[in-house]
């Protein structure tokens, strides 16, 4: 199964009607009417000291994804050392589910 498409931002927590909201990545986007969606992607504990900074990463992801696909895909001129792109290899294997 793919990830849900990118643009992801992190945001604060939210209230939506009666709902609260912790930290949480979300995406917004048009649907095919026109209508703008916000889709929560991830929600983070609030009460680590470091949630801000996960969120960051999580929000990060698609693009790092991205990324590593182009460093080490086909007709690339990225050189690394062999331990290196076992490890970018490695992390595209573990974000896609193998």
């Amino acid at each position: 199964m793919a990830h849900t498409p990118g643009q992801w931002e992190p945001c604060d927590g939210a209230s939506v009607g009666n709902l609260e909201w912790p930290t949480h990545v979300k995406r917004t986007f048009l649907d095919e009417q026109g209508r703008r969606v916000t889709q929560f992607v991830a929600t983070c504990n609030d009460m680590l000291p470091e949630v801000h900074a996960n969120a960051r990463l999580i929000a990060a992801a698609p693009e790092m994804l991205a990324a590593l696909k182009l460093a080490v895909g086909e007709g690339s001129s990225f050189a690394c050392p062999e331990e290196t792109e076992a490890k970018l290899l490695a992390a595209i294997a573990k974000a896609e589910g193998h």
